[in-house]
Protein backbone atom coordinates (compact mmCIF):
# COMPACT_ATOMS: atom_id res chain seq x y z
CA UNK A 1 0.00 0.00 0.00
CA UNK A 2 1.51 3.74 -1.16
CA UNK A 3 0.77 7.04 -0.26
CA UNK A 4 -2.18 7.07 -2.72
CA UNK A 5 -4.15 4.56 -0.98
CA UNK A 6 -3.55 1.68 -3.92
CA UNK A 7 -1.49 -1.40 -4.06
CA UNK A 8 -2.44 -1.34 -7.67
CA UNK A 9 0.45 -3.43 -9.71
CA UNK A 10 -0.31 -2.04 -13.07
CA UNK A 11 2.70 0.00 -14.66
CA UNK A 12 2.67 3.40 -15.37
CA UNK A 13 2.37 2.91 -18.96
CA UNK A 14 -0.95 0.71 -19.00
CA UNK A 15 -2.26 3.25 -16.48
CA UNK A 16 -1.23 6.29 -18.89
CA UNK A 17 -2.74 4.09 -21.99
CA UNK A 18 -5.71 4.11 -20.05
CA UNK A 19 -5.76 7.77 -19.36
CA UNK A 20 -4.62 8.62 -23.20
CA UNK A 21 -7.22 6.52 -24.51
CA UNK A 22 -10.39 7.88 -22.45
CA UNK A 23 -9.27 11.12 -22.91
CA UNK A 24 -9.15 10.60 -26.66
CA UNK A 25 -12.81 9.61 -26.28
CA UNK A 26 -13.52 13.14 -25.60
CA UNK A 27 -11.99 14.36 -28.56
CA UNK A 28 -14.09 11.53 -30.51
CA UNK A 29 -16.91 12.69 -28.96
CA UNK A 30 -16.51 16.24 -29.91
CA UNK A 31 -15.97 15.93 -33.54
CA UNK A 32 -17.71 12.83 -35.08
CA UNK A 33 -20.26 11.82 -32.49
CA UNK A 34 -23.73 12.20 -33.26
CA UNK A 35 -24.18 13.86 -29.94
CA UNK A 36 -21.21 16.51 -30.48
CA UNK A 37 -20.18 18.83 -28.02
CA UNK A 38 -21.79 16.66 -25.33
CA UNK A 39 -18.76 14.24 -24.32
CA UNK A 40 -20.83 11.18 -23.52
CA UNK A 41 -18.94 8.42 -24.26
CA UNK A 42 -15.99 10.25 -22.10
CA UNK A 43 -18.19 10.85 -19.20
CA UNK A 44 -19.15 7.05 -19.18
CA UNK A 45 -15.61 5.67 -19.40
CA UNK A 46 -13.70 8.11 -16.99
CA UNK A 47 -17.05 7.28 -14.33
CA UNK A 48 -16.81 3.27 -14.99
CA UNK A 49 -13.42 2.51 -14.82
CA UNK A 50 -12.43 4.22 -11.74
CA UNK A 51 -15.20 1.89 -9.88
CA UNK A 52 -14.55 -1.45 -12.02
CA UNK A 53 -10.44 -0.63 -10.41
CA UNK A 54 -11.75 -0.01 -6.98
CA UNK A 55 -9.68 1.53 -4.14
CA UNK A 56 -11.80 4.93 -4.32
CA UNK A 57 -11.60 6.90 -0.87
CA UNK A 58 -13.89 9.51 -0.74
CA UNK A 59 -13.77 10.54 2.75
CA UNK A 60 -11.10 10.82 5.15
CA UNK A 61 -11.71 10.33 9.00
CA UNK A 62 -13.28 13.46 10.41
CA UNK A 63 -13.30 15.37 7.37
CA UNK A 64 -16.93 16.46 7.51
CA UNK A 65 -15.96 18.04 10.80
CA UNK A 66 -13.18 19.78 10.00
CA UNK A 67 -13.63 23.55 9.26
CA UNK A 68 -10.64 24.12 6.82
CA UNK A 69 -11.68 21.47 4.49
CA UNK A 70 -15.22 22.90 4.17
CA UNK A 71 -13.93 26.63 3.90
CA UNK A 72 -11.49 25.19 1.32
CA UNK A 73 -14.49 23.60 -0.31
CA UNK A 74 -16.65 26.28 -0.35
CA UNK A 75 -14.34 29.71 -0.63
CA UNK A 76 -12.13 28.14 -2.83
CA UNK A 77 -13.60 27.83 -5.80
CA UNK A 78 -14.27 31.73 -5.77
CA UNK A 79 -10.79 31.93 -5.56
CA UNK A 80 -9.74 30.10 -8.16
CA UNK A 81 -12.68 31.57 -10.43
CA UNK A 82 -10.88 34.96 -9.77
CA UNK A 83 -7.44 33.45 -10.89
CA UNK A 84 -8.50 31.34 -13.75
CA UNK A 85 -10.63 34.59 -14.95
CA UNK A 86 -7.60 36.95 -14.31
CA UNK A 87 -5.74 34.47 -17.19
CA UNK A 88 -8.48 34.39 -19.51
CA UNK A 89 -9.11 37.64 -19.39
CA UNK A 90 -5.23 38.77 -19.57
CA UNK A 91 -4.25 35.95 -22.76
CA UNK A 92 -5.47 38.11 -25.41
CA UNK A 93 -3.94 41.09 -24.41
CA UNK A 94 -0.83 39.36 -23.82
CA UNK A 95 -1.07 37.64 -26.79
CA UNK A 96 -1.32 41.45 -28.98
CA UNK A 97 1.63 42.47 -26.75
CA UNK A 98 3.52 39.43 -28.66
CA UNK A 99 2.73 40.11 -31.87
CA UNK A 100 0.01 37.68 -32.33
CA UNK A 101 -2.87 38.06 -34.33
CA UNK A 102 -5.70 38.57 -32.34
CA UNK A 103 -8.44 40.40 -34.84
CA UNK A 104 -10.52 36.71 -34.40
CA UNK A 105 -11.44 36.14 -31.11
CA UNK A 106 -12.68 32.81 -31.12
CA UNK A 107 -9.35 32.08 -32.92
CA UNK A 108 -7.34 32.90 -29.76
CA UNK A 109 -9.71 33.31 -26.40
CA UNK A 110 -11.87 30.31 -24.74
CA UNK A 111 -14.46 32.47 -23.21
CA UNK A 112 -15.26 33.41 -27.30
CA UNK A 113 -14.80 29.91 -28.63
CA UNK A 114 -17.01 28.57 -26.43
CA UNK A 115 -20.33 30.00 -27.43
CA UNK A 116 -19.26 29.34 -31.02
CA UNK A 117 -19.30 25.95 -29.76
CA UNK A 118 -23.15 26.24 -28.54
CA UNK A 119 -23.80 27.33 -32.16
CA UNK A 120 -21.90 24.74 -34.01
CA UNK A 121 -23.37 22.34 -31.60
CA UNK A 122 -27.10 23.77 -31.85
CA UNK A 123 -25.99 23.38 -36.20
CA UNK A 124 -25.85 19.59 -35.71
CA UNK A 125 -28.31 18.96 -33.49
CA UNK A 126 -30.76 20.81 -34.73
CA UNK A 127 -31.34 22.89 -31.40
CA UNK A 128 -31.36 26.26 -30.42
CA UNK A 129 -27.75 27.51 -29.20
CA UNK A 130 -29.41 28.84 -26.03
CA UNK A 131 -31.22 25.07 -25.56
CA UNK A 132 -27.19 23.22 -26.26
CA UNK A 133 -25.23 26.61 -23.91
CA UNK A 134 -28.23 24.99 -20.98
CA UNK A 135 -28.09 21.43 -21.29
CA UNK A 136 -24.13 21.53 -22.06
CA UNK A 137 -23.52 23.72 -18.74
CA UNK A 138 -25.86 21.71 -16.81
CA UNK A 139 -24.30 18.43 -17.77
CA UNK A 140 -20.48 19.84 -16.99
CA UNK A 141 -22.06 21.53 -13.77
CA UNK A 142 -23.90 17.64 -12.55
CA UNK A 143 -21.35 15.17 -13.81
CA UNK A 144 -17.47 17.18 -14.30
CA UNK A 145 -16.55 17.81 -10.88
CA UNK A 146 -17.38 14.17 -9.90
CA UNK A 147 -16.67 12.44 -12.58
CA UNK A 148 -13.13 13.85 -13.78
CA UNK A 149 -11.56 13.75 -9.92
CA UNK A 150 -12.79 10.11 -9.75
CA UNK A 151 -10.96 9.84 -12.85
CA UNK A 152 -7.84 11.86 -13.08
CA UNK A 153 -7.06 12.41 -9.82
CA UNK A 154 -8.63 9.08 -8.05
CA UNK A 155 -7.94 6.48 -10.95
CA UNK A 156 -5.01 8.27 -13.01
CA UNK A 157 -2.79 10.20 -10.16
CA UNK A 158 -3.93 7.75 -7.64
CA UNK A 159 -2.42 4.43 -9.82
CA UNK A 160 0.58 6.80 -11.02
CA UNK A 161 1.80 7.96 -7.67
CA UNK A 162 1.60 4.25 -7.15
CA UNK A 163 5.17 3.54 -9.32
CA UNK A 164 6.07 6.83 -9.88
CA UNK A 165 7.45 10.18 -7.71
CA UNK A 166 4.23 11.81 -6.85
CA UNK A 167 5.22 15.19 -8.95
CA UNK A 168 5.36 12.76 -11.75
CA UNK A 169 2.07 11.35 -11.46
CA UNK A 170 0.35 15.27 -10.51
CA UNK A 171 1.91 16.31 -13.85
CA UNK A 172 0.96 13.65 -16.06
CA UNK A 173 -2.26 13.12 -15.08
CA UNK A 174 -2.80 17.04 -14.81
CA UNK A 175 -1.90 17.44 -18.42
CA UNK A 176 -4.00 15.02 -19.59
CA UNK A 177 -7.10 16.52 -17.94
CA UNK A 178 -5.66 19.83 -19.62
CA UNK A 179 -5.94 17.86 -22.64
CA UNK A 180 -9.49 16.90 -22.22
CA UNK A 181 -10.59 20.31 -21.76
CA UNK A 182 -8.87 21.54 -24.87
CA UNK A 183 -11.41 18.82 -26.81
CA UNK A 184 -14.13 21.34 -25.93
CA UNK A 185 -12.82 23.30 -29.02
CA UNK A 186 -12.63 20.15 -31.50
CA UNK A 187 -15.63 20.83 -32.58
CA UNK A 188 -14.61 24.28 -34.19
CA UNK A 189 -13.46 24.82 -37.98
CA UNK A 190 -10.74 25.52 -38.21
CA UNK A 191 -9.72 23.94 -35.07
CA UNK A 192 -8.94 27.37 -32.38
CA UNK A 193 -5.84 26.27 -31.38
CA UNK A 194 -4.71 29.09 -29.81
CA UNK A 195 -7.95 29.24 -27.40
CA UNK A 196 -7.39 25.39 -26.78
CA UNK A 197 -4.47 26.11 -25.50
CA UNK A 198 -5.28 28.85 -23.24
CA UNK A 199 -8.14 26.94 -21.69
CA UNK A 200 -5.84 23.39 -21.63
CA UNK A 201 -3.33 26.19 -19.42
CA UNK A 202 -5.44 26.72 -16.93
CA UNK A 203 -7.43 23.51 -16.95
CA UNK A 204 -4.07 22.01 -16.86
CA UNK A 205 -3.08 24.53 -13.60
CA UNK A 206 -6.78 23.58 -11.81
CA UNK A 207 -5.70 20.26 -12.25
CA UNK A 208 -2.14 20.79 -10.30
CA UNK A 209 -4.51 22.74 -7.59
CA UNK A 210 -6.86 19.79 -6.87
CA UNK A 211 -4.18 16.57 -7.11
CA UNK A 212 -2.26 18.56 -4.35
CA UNK A 213 -5.30 19.10 -2.62
CA UNK A 214 -5.97 15.22 -3.23
CA UNK A 215 -2.78 14.38 -2.24
CA UNK A 216 -2.73 16.27 1.54
CA UNK A 217 -6.34 15.69 2.07
CA UNK A 218 -6.14 11.59 1.37
CA UNK A 219 -9.69 11.50 -0.38
CA UNK A 220 -11.84 13.30 -3.28
CA UNK A 221 -14.15 14.57 -0.78
CA UNK A 222 -12.87 18.16 -0.94
CA UNK A 223 -11.54 18.03 -4.81
CA UNK A 224 -15.09 17.13 -6.03
CA UNK A 225 -16.82 19.82 -4.01
CA UNK A 226 -13.97 22.44 -4.74
CA UNK A 227 -14.67 21.34 -9.03
CA UNK A 228 -18.18 21.16 -9.32
CA UNK A 229 -18.77 24.59 -7.08
CA UNK A 230 -16.50 25.86 -9.40
CA UNK A 231 -17.96 24.69 -12.71
CA UNK A 232 -21.66 26.22 -10.94
CA UNK A 233 -20.27 29.43 -10.81
CA UNK A 234 -20.07 30.52 -14.70
CA UNK A 235 -23.35 28.04 -15.18
CA UNK A 236 -25.23 29.95 -12.36
CA UNK A 237 -23.71 33.52 -14.19
CA UNK A 238 -24.99 32.61 -17.26
CA UNK A 239 -28.48 31.64 -16.02
CA UNK A 240 -28.66 34.79 -14.44
CA UNK A 241 -27.57 36.29 -17.27
CA UNK A 242 -29.75 34.68 -20.02
CA UNK A 243 -32.63 35.30 -17.29
CA UNK A 244 -32.59 38.92 -17.28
Amino acid sequence: MNREGTSTSASPAAVLAVGVTVTALAVLDNTVAPWAPFHLSHALAATAIPFAFGGLRFLAPGELRSFGRWALALLGPFVLQAAATGLLVGWVPLLAALGTNVSDPVAVSFPAALPAVFEAGAARLGRAPEEVAFAYLGFVTLWAGFGEEIFYRGFLQRHLAARLPFGAALVLASLLFGVRHGAQLALLRPFPVIAALEWSLVAFLLGLVFGVIYRRTGSLFVPIVLHTLFNAIPTVSYLLAAGG
